[in-house]
């Protein structure tokens, strides 16, 4: 279908079952998690689950600053969407693999955005 009709179905709920993807904002699992929590209006999902929304709660306040928590709640709030929902169904993630020839020096590769910048870049 087109893609404006299907932007339209999402937005007024008009399916049964949707194929999209969510493109990342910065290397860590919030920037897609976020999305399925009860208050958020991103990406016209509409799911509410109470324990899920206070794992990722807490991934931003209490346990924001430990690392292992916070990933352990992030680990807890994937099966929540994933296997005890099953409001999602991952069915692949989207890569980039790139050969770079080795004379080309200062090629600078981002941690999220583009993928790489060319503005520093010369050849040897």
């Amino acid at each position: 279908m087109p893609f404006t009709v299907r932007v339209d179905r999402d937005q007024n709920k008009d399916y049964e079952l949707e194929l999209a993807g969510w493109g990342t904002d910065y290397r860590d699992p919030l920037t897609v998690m976020r999305i399925f929590m009860s208050s958020s209006d991103l990406g016209g999902v509409t799911y509410s689950n109470d324990e899920y929304d206070k794992l990722i709660q807490a991934t931003r306040t209490s346990h924001a600053a430990d690392v292992q928590a916070r990933f352990d709640d992030f680990i807890k709030a994937q099966d929540i969407l994933i296997n005890q929902d099953a409001i999602i169904a991952p069915i692949y993630n989207r890569s980039l693999s790139t050969l770079v020839n080795p004379n080309v020096k200062d090629l600078y590769w981002h941690a999220y955005g583009p993928s790489y910048s060319l503005k520093w870049a010369y050849k040897e």
